[in-house]
């Protein structure tokens, strides 16, 4: 599966690659921001968009919403966020992006990640 993953912090950004590469995906750009991540998965339209909801130049959510309405094929897209961002998550969920948790434990990453890209 073909991703492109977005964390303004280099080292989340980094370990996201390095975890996502060991379990067999390929991640074709690694991002610093919303912006460059839509950008990269306009260019090189992969099968999944995986961002961090809080970034600079252009949050994860919006980032999401327009990758859903801009992209075709439609990629499946996943933001990674941390407890208490219900606002945000909840009308999201009802474009069909999926969310899996922040600070990142790589086994259930991994887990919640395979599970969020299986739904339809």
């Amino acid at each position: 599966m073909r991703v492109v993953i977005a964390d303004d912090s280099s080292i989340p950004r980094d370990i996201l690659r390095q975890v996502m590469k060991a379990a067999g995906y390929e991640v074709v750009a690694a991002c610093a921001n919303g912006a460059e991540a839509l950008d990269a998965a306009k260019r090189l339209k992969p099968d999944a968009v995986v961002v961090d909801i809080s970034m600079p130049v252009m949050n994860g959510d919006v980032c999401a919403k327009r990758a859903i309405a801009e992209i075709t094929p439609r990629p499946k897209v996943v933001v990674c966020s941390s407890a208490g961002q219900d606002a945000i998550r909840k009308p999201l969920q009802a474009l069909g992006i999926r969310f899996v948790s922040k600070p990142y434990n790589k086994d259930r990453f991994l887990s919640d990640l395979q599970a969020a890209l299986a739904e339809e």
